[in-house]
């Protein structure tokens, strides 16, 4: 007979826990992002400002990428025509030149235009 080896215990998870740890997470990184940005990367505007992931917190590969400073930017928010909101409304774009770079390098923003209905490039370096 072989020898019998232990079960290895449950790993149990404090969902809530690990919840708050990525709240704080990414508080933090949005103040670093903000200080960084002082303002509306796409508009330039100073007020209303809150962090945006140009790249989706559910492509991180790690969850330390999850709320890297260098997949975040700051969008103006609050209004229907805030950038924040036009970006949700599917009514802008925003991609970094390299993904690999993220948003300390370049970002490409376009913009929908309703006459001609076509996606046009409002800037290259935002």
């Amino acid at each position: 007979m072989g020898v019998a080896c232990p079960k290895p215990e449950p790993r149990v998870i404090d969902r809530k826990a690990k919840k708050r740890a990525d709240e704080s997470e990414y508080d933090r990184n949005s103040e670093i992002v903000r200080a960084r940005d002082r303002h509306c990367r796409v508009c330039g505007t100073e007020r209303n400002l809150s962090t945006h992931h140009v790249i989706p917190r559910s492509r991180a590969r790690r969850s330390k990428e999850k709320h890297d400073v260098a997949r975040m930017m700051t969008l103006c928010f609050g209004t229907a025509t805030s950038c924040h909101q036009q970006l949700h409304d599917g009514l802008l774009k925003i991609y970094p030149n390299d993904p690999q770079v993220g948003t300390n390098g370049t970002c490409t923003v376009e913009k929908w235009d309703k006459a001609s209905k076509q996606w046009q490039i409002a800037m290259e370096r935002a």
